[in-house]
Order: C-alpha cells, then sequence, then structure tokens
C-alpha cells in the first residue's frame, strides 16, 4: 500500500459532462455533474468524487444492469449519471473522451483513499471567509477566451440580452446564461462527433434562440414558432429563464394551458 501527500494547485467547481443512462440516446442522454470546491492535484493517480458529493446528490451503487452499476440523482430524482460497468472501480460514464491518459487497468483491482485533513479543510474555510466580501474574477479563463472570441468583452454581452455590468445581480445572471450557451455549443458539437454528421453543420444555429426546445414536443414547437418565433422568445414573454430547467417547466405548463381547446 502506498501512501503519499499530494499537493493541490487548486480549488473550484468542475461541471463533468456526462451521460445520464446507458439506455438513453441523443440530446436526451446528456447530464451534467456539478462538483464544487473540488481540489486540482495534476500528480494523483486519477480524478476522485469524494463524500461531499452527497450534499447535493443521491449516489446509487451496486448491481444496476449490464451496462450500469449505479447511478448519480439530483435532489430531484433525476439522473444526471451512471456508473459505468465496463471500466475498473465506479467511473462515471462521461460523454465525449476524458481529457488525459487513462492509467487503471481493465481486470486489474485497485484500492484507493484519499483525504483532505482537517487542517487543510480549515484553512480553506478560513480564505473563502476572507474573501467573501472581496471576490475574484467572476469568470474563469475560458469563459474569458469565449467572451472575448464571441461578444468582444462582457460589457457587450451583457447589454445584449439587457444586463448591466454595474448589478451584481446581472453580472451572475449572465455567467449563468454564457455557461448555458457554451454548454449547449459543447453539446452540439458532441452530438456531431456522436452521430457523424457532417462536419460543416452550422453549429451556431443552437444559440439563436432555440436554447430551450428540447423540453417541448415538436407539436408544442410549432404552437411556440408560430405565436413566438423560438422557445427562447416564448419562455422571456412570461418573464421565463431559457437556461433555468423549473422555469422551462413552468413555461411548458403555461404552454399547455395555451394549447388546450
Amino acid at each position: 500500500m502506498v501512501k503519499e501527500s499530494l499537493g493541490v494547485e487548486g480549488i473550484g467547481t468542475v461541471e463533468l459532462p456526462t451521460k445520464r443512462s446507458p439506455n438513453r440516446s441523443g440530446r436526451d442522454s446528456h447530464g451534467i455533474l456539478c462538483l464544487t470546491n473540488v481540489l486540482h492535484v495534476p500528480s494523483a493517480l486519477c480524478n476522485i468524487i469524494g463524500g461531499p458529493i452527497l450534499e447535493d446528490y443521491k449516489v446509487t451503487a451496486g448491481p444496476a444492469g449490464k451496462a450500469s452499476l449505479g447511478s448519480i440523482k439530483d435532489r430531484k430524482g433525476r439522473s444526471v449519471a451512471y456508473f459505468d460497468s465496463r471500466r475498473p472501480l465506479l467511473q462515471v460514464k462521461l460523454r465525449g473522451h476524458p481529457i488525459g491518459s487513462n492509467v487503471l487497468k481493465d481486470g486489474q483491482d485497485y484500492v484507493i483513499n484519499a483525504i483532505w485533513p482537517d487542517s487543510e479543510r480549515q484553512k480553506w474555510e478560513a480564505h473563502q471567509g476572507r474573501t467573501a466580501h472581496n471576490p475574484g474574477p467572476i469568470y474563469t479563463e475560458k469563459e474569458k477566451g469565449w467572451l472575448k472570441e464571441n461578444y468582444r468583452s462582457e460589457f457587450q454581452f451583457l447589454r445584449d440580452f439587457g444586463l448591466s455590468i454595474y448589478k451584481d445581480e446581472d453580472r451572475e445572471e449572465g455567467r449563468a446564461i454564457l455557461r448555458s450557451l457554451m454548454r449547449s455549443e459543447e453539446e452540439e458539437e458532441l452530438e456531431d462527433e456522436d452521430e457523424d454528421e457532417d462536419e460543416d453543420e452550422d453549429i451556431e444555429s443552437s444559440l439563436e434562440g432555440h436554447m430551450a426546445d428540447y423540453h417541448f414536443t415538436d407539436a408544442e414547437l410549432e404552437y411556440i414558432e408560430k405565436g413566438y418565433g423560438n422557445s427562447m422568445n416564448f419562455l422571456y414573454s412570461y418573464g421565463l429563464k431559457f437556461y433555468d430547467d423549473d422555469d422551462c417547466e413552468e413555461g411548458r405548463l403555461i404552454l399547455k394551458g395555451l394549447m388546450s381547446p
């Protein structure tokens, strides 16, 4: 058994693009597993999901089928990920290919135990308290690059969505919108790879008002198109956000009432 201390180079939030179930396909199979206070440890043998996940998700491990050894569900009971039975240990099934090399070999047994010492955890909590009133940059480097490429600046991006850079709540809402746009763009690219679609397909169409289409049926989308142009316009007309699942569900209930004879 090897026991050693590994250096932590950063702490942050990670969003993993996942497959929700081995029995789903297409966009309906896409999920996002959001992990907070993740330790960045480059020298670790592999990525590890620790116990704090239980604060936000329900994890079920054990025999669950030929392709799955359990699942991860959000607080509303919706599946966001499952464990791939074809891999060693309990490995979350990701969409696309993981970044980096896989050092875990099929058919080999592993026992991995990682502990974040209480003393180091307390240092992090103290640091959070000191910086609570002096937050760092609101965007990650990747998000900043996306903003610059598509909107030139945060100011221009927020203005295009009717938000103000001088209001903290608007900046938070803007970041949520940006993440939704980036996620949709990435999902379109992955879907093109999965379905071997034409590489020249214009993925930008997903950013032009159709971000919430997957919440509605074909008949509902046809109704929306006639009266509102697209799903984003429909949701905005009722003060709802296209990037919020609860708002989209409320929008669908409103639509059902409108379509009722």
